[in-house]
């Protein structure tokens, strides 16, 4: 029943005007106050209730937005360390496989022991080694540094592949100026590598600047990406 209906039940109760009329304006006031009461608790409890689904929903979306951050600077936290490692090992194999200052032992001049251990003990396959012990005299130099190209070649390419295929699956994982420099040194390891041996197999004038853009700008960019993964791992965890 509304504030209006109440007065008009009054007034037809009580009569209208004189001593009824003061009467029936004392209960519609009595009615209408408490009315307003009850209809303002009402909103008054429906709103605190609004409020409160409104809060749970608030905190869940935040849990449920820290319980993620959480998770991928756990992951980020597992997959930097390992990248730089790949990416290291590789830098280091692509290095040594590119120099243009290759050193070999001397084997003409080694004594027969000692050039039988030195085989024994180099990367060469078993059937290569065989091969190079029945080199004639003049001929063990030569044999032995065209072959072992080829070993140090599928190091560095190997190094290379574990890296890059690593970094495909977890780059996911990397904030994006990181993987933006890992990417960049992964790129210039495989280009070198491809060009070195492109020299090697097919000779003629190779465009040898992939090799130069390596030895130029891999170190430099390589110390610039070992101070962002470090401050990726220490700036969440840094001392007080």
């Amino acid at each position: 029943m509304t504030s209006a209906e109440i007065l008009n039940w009054l007034v037809h109760v009580f009569g209208s005007g004189g001593a009824g009329a003061i009467c029936a304006y004392f209960w519609f006031k009595l009615f209408a106050t408490k009315w307003m009461d009850g209809k303002f608790a009402e909103r008054l409890e429906a709103c605190k209730h609004r409020q409160q689904r409104e809060l749970e929903q608030l905190r869940l979306q935040i849990n449920t937005l820290f319980d993620r951050a959480t998770k991928l600077h756990q992951r980020e936290f597992q997959v930097l360390p390992d990248a730089w490692a790949l990416l290291l090992d590789a830098f280091r194999e692509t290095l040594n496989f590119v120099s243009s200052l290759q050193t070999y032992p001397d084997l003409e001049t080694m004594k027969p022991m000692q050039f039988a251990e030195f085989v024994e003990a180099c990367t060469l396959a078993a059937w290569e080694k065989e091969e190079l012990k029945s080199q004639p005299a003049g001929s063990k130099q030569k044999y032995y540094q065209e072959h072992i190209f080829w070993h140090d070649c599928n190091a560095a390419s190997n190094a290379a592949n574990e890296c890059h295929t690593f970094l495909q699956k977890n780059g996911i994982f990397i904030e994006k100026t990181v993987k933006q420099r890992f990417q960049k040194i992964d790129q210039l390891i495989r280009e070198a590598i491809v060009t070195r041996r492109a020299v090697q197999q097919y000779g003629g004038p190779i465009d040898w600047n992939k090799v130069e853009a390596f030895n130029k700008e891999g170190a430099p960019l390589l110390d610039e990406l070992e101070v962002l993964v470090q401050s990726c791992l220490w700036t969440h965890d840094s001392p007080s």
